[in-house]
């Protein structure tokens, strides 16, 4: 409510609007930290490019019968090879990529090729086969594993996502399957003994298949294709009667569908991030985008994704968002050129299509006032050139609508697609963000003349000579008017009522025309009708002014004052901000301002500023202020922490002394110490005997006394640990020695009891690969081994030529007695023509039966 009783109604949710075709809600950039979400045209493609001579019924059946080219996080690569070997006579997996030529990875002895194959998030491939599934670890962790299908199952897709999950597609039968659980890493050095107790099974999380147990779909869809998303979202595309496309979204229980135009028969799919899909279509030179979560009959988005460069058949088989486009068919791989380029990212084009035109209509709002005289229409939009929005409004006082819609423009004239009816009021841009005294605008962005901010009208009916709009109820209906490469973002309408007419409150009777002419009669507007809409010119001015005054109070509130003001606010009250503050914390900051000057020089006065200015950091426990006096005592509850380590900050200067006494004579750890008995006998003993003792204990007093330690849990933002270090010393006391360190481990048993401070539970710290001068043995980081699909870069025998088998000849000597030594002599074995021999491995095999 405005300082003349005014009241506004607000459009700005996205519940708020009925979308019809032509308009969409909108996701804003995050960095504008306005509305999550605003109205906009709906992005559309247009026509896509098409590839000559390529008929996309027949091309997608070839297509979709290709093997794709596997991809791992090195940026080597890996094709199925039909041709027949020895070792598999269904063909192999040809690694390349890394070096000239291509190195053979992989060949199973059973027979068949696969008909689908997808690495997964922890270097292993599935390779789906006829009559079974076969895992193999890039890694070599353990040897192949070989599953059996279910009954009724004859996978023909894979796809794997980033957290570990793999699905397969049987498309007859349309069912799906995960290949759940992890095969143990072999261990072939561990002999247990006999009677040694072993869990049975060995691994209860052994690798399955678990059929899903209903139907995907209908038997009148025939589901083509899989992909799943980093996050573990699955979708499968289904080609319906004429080829028609569905998508199916499978997210934990939820399940949703939706039918893509201008889509029929695409033979692939893949995620470009959690939200939207990539199909590719055989006789489009360009991949189509829709969103993942879409109405029932959903376009392609407006952004173009060419794919004229790309080889048939689907995405390249990786753990890669976006994916990636092969460059080249798996059977022109050995005559590709030595340094080519066998893949590229799927990225758009700058250009970005949209509608020429869409509708929204708003909800109805009801005001309890018969006969309001509805007054001035704000709306806070992005209006690029050549764009424009129509507000229509309608007013009543019975519960139906039958009035005409009365018309309000925003924007450039041009945009619109037919002409305006005369009289037709249009909106000016006003500088300031909102017309709501104080407030910031919705949008979130920067204001720019005539194109970002606010806009106002004065509500009006074009064409009649009482132009003033009455009725209880309102209707407000929008048209979305764009250039095809830009569209209007609408954040908010606000409509006021009742109107404060300065003509009905200050000036004589003479001047109203109420009852002297007919509300309903169209023509030129009255010279009253003129006269109170001119006078409204000064009250658009005055009111706002008005408005500001009387809500002056949020200029001296620390959570409504304007960000460059807080200093100034501050200067009221003689407080000053620590550097480096964020204006969040500076606005908590002064509204904490007496309790921080009673608690000042105390550690709670230090625990509330630390907790202030990191945003409760300290009351999450990310932060501790620990008084180093509460470290006299012993550490004989401390559990999970290394004693011996002399530079953790909770144990500063005590780490001799850190291990556990036991009355007058038994002592656990080190006894042999002088120094650290005196010290625990000094300070916990009955009585204190000698001077000696008492020297100990003023030293053990001193070294803790007037001193504070700030410990910051690993894994904060290193500004954030800037800001606690300048911050500690701009407000600790001057005789108080403050330290800031990290503390290691997140979470200390033994740690409340021991100086009063709860233990930090945080997520677990996802395990990284070991680098050198960073990593610390046993701290997480593991050294992973491999995983290329292209071996020689993970050997160094493969900086040598590889141009065949090696042929392996061990030689042994025979031993007298069971349990002696066994030399094992590969030194005959051949190495590859113009190739060496850098690794022997050599694996027990169970005895023949």
């Amino acid at each position: 409510m405005d300082a003349n009783s005014q009241r506004f109604w607000l459009w700005s949710r996205p519940e708020d609007w009925a979308v019809a075709e032509g308009c969409a809600i909108a996701s804003r950039d995050a960095e504008h930290g306005g509305v999550a979400q605003v109205l906009s045209l709906a992005s559309e493609l247009g026509v896509a490019p098409l590839i000559a001579g390529v008929s996309r019924v027949t091309s997608a059946e070839t297509e979709l019968a290709m093997l794709p080219l596997l991809r791992d996080r090195v940026g080597s690569y890996a094709r199925w090879d039909p041709r027949p070997t020895p070792e598999g006579p269904g063909g192999s997996l040809m690694g390349f990529g890394a070096f000239p030529g291509e190195v053979p990875r992989y060949a199973t002895s059973a027979p068949g090729a696969p008909a689908a194959m997808a690495l997964d998030a922890d270097d292993r491939i599935v390779f789906a086969f006829a009559d079974r599934v076969e895992l193999f670890d890039l890694r070599d962790r353990h040897e192949p594993v070989r599953l059996e299908l279910p009954p009724l199952f004859t996978p023909q897709a894979v796809a794997c996502d980033a957290q570990g999950g793999r699905w397969l597609l049987d498309r007859g039968n349309r069912r799906l399957a995960v290949l759940a659980g992890t095969p143990f890493p072999e261990r072939g050095d561990v002999v247990r003994d006999a009677g040694t107790f072993r869990p049975q099974p060995e691994n209860a999380d052994d690798a399955r298949l678990e059929l899903l147990p209903e139907a995907l779909l209908d038997a009148a869809l025939r589901p083509i294709a899989l992909a799943a998303s980093p996050q573990g979202r699955l979708a499968v595309i289904a080609w319906g009667p004429d080829g028609e496309l569905n998508l199916i979204v499978i997210d934990g229980e939820a399940r949703k569908s939706a039918i893509l135009e201008g889509a029929a028969y695409a033979h692939a799919i893949a995620w470009l991030d959690e939200a939207d899909v990539a199909l590719r279509v055989s006789d489009l030179a360009e991949a189509l985008v829709y969103p993942a979560d879409a109405a029932p009959r959903q376009k392609p988005l407006g952004r173009r994704y060419p794919s004229a460069d790309a080889a048939p058949g689907g995405f390249v088989a990786s753990q890669d968002w976006p994916p990636h486009l092969p460059l080249v068919r798996p059977q022109d791989v050995p005559e590709a050129a030595e340094n080519a380029t066998f893949s590229r990212t799927l990225v758009p084009l700058s250009w970005r299509g949209f509608a020429a035109s869409g509708m929204a209509e708003g909800h109805t709002v009801d005001t309890q006032s018969i006969d309001l005289v509805w007054h001035r229409l704000y709306v806070e939009a992005v209006i690029p050139p050549g764009c424009g929005v129509r507000v229509e409004l309608r007013a009543s006082d019975e519960n139906g609508f039958s009035g005409a819609w009365w018309p309000h423009w925003f924007g450039d004239a041009s945009a619109l697609q037919a002409d305006l009816q005369a009289g037709t009021p249009r909106a000016a841009w006003l500088a300031c963000p909102s017309e709501l005294p104080h407030h910031a605008s919705l949008l979130g962005c920067a204001p720019l003349a005539n194109r970002v901010g606010l806009f106002g009208a004065l509500v009006q009916r074009a064409g009649m000579q009482l132009r003033e709009l009455r009725g209880r109820r309102l209707q407000l209906r929008l048209t979305l008017y764009g250039n095809g490469r830009a569209t209007p973002q609408v954040a908010a309408v606000r409509v006021w009522g009742d109107r404060f007419s300065y003509l009905r409150r200050y000036l004589p009777e003479l001047y109203r025309d109420d009852p002297v002419f007919d509300r309903t009669a169209s023509g030129d507007a009255t010279r009253h009708d003129f006269l109170e809409r001119f006078i409204g010119l000064f009250e658009s001015v005055l009111t706002p002014m008005e408005d500001q005054v009387a809500d002056a109070r949020v200029l001296t509130a620390p959570t409504s004052t304007p960000a460059d003001a807080l200093d100034w606010l501050a200067r009221w009250t003689g407080e000053r901000f620590p550097s480096r503050l964020p204006t969040a914390q500076k606005r908590a900051w002064l509204a904490n301002a007496p309790l921080l000057r009673r608690l000042r020089g105390t550690r709670g006065g230090l625990a509330l500023a630390l907790d202030i200015a990191t945003d409760g950091a300290v009351s999450l426990g990310r932060i501790i202020v620990l008084e180093d006096f509460r470290l006299r005592r012993t550490l004989a509850t401390l559990l999970g922490i290394d004693l011996e380590r002399s530079d953790d900050p909770l144990l500063p200067g005590l780490v001799v002394s850190g291990n556990s006494f036991v009355g007058d004579t038994l002592t656990l750890g080190d006894a042999d110490d002088d120094q650290a008995r005196r010290e625990f006998l000094a300070l916990f003993g009955e009585e204190i005997d000698s001077g000696a003792e008492r020297e100990t204990v003023a030293s053990v007093y001193e070294r803790t006394a007037h001193r504070a330690t700030i410990l910051v849990h690993e894994g904060l933002d290193e500004d954030l640990i800037a800001m606690v270090r300048n911050l500690a010393e701009e407000i600790a006391p001057a005789h108080v020695l403050v330290k800031v360190m990290a503390a290691r481990e997140p979470f200390m048993v033994g740690i409340a009891a021991l100086v009063g401070v709860d233990s930090y539970l945080r997520a677990p710290v996802p395990l990284e690969v070991a680098r050198i001068n960073r990593s610390g043995v046993g701290r997480g980081d593991r050294i992973t081994g491999g995983g290329a699909l292209d071996w020689r870069l993970d050997d160094s025998s493969g900086l040598v030529a590889f141009d065949g088998a090696p042929k392996a000849h061990l030689d042994a000597v025979a031993i007298a007695s069971p349990g002696g030594n066994l030399l094992l002599d590969g030194r005959r074995s051949e190495p590859p023509p113009d190739g060496v021999i850098a690794r022997w491995r050599f694996t027990r095999l169970p005895d023949p039966e």
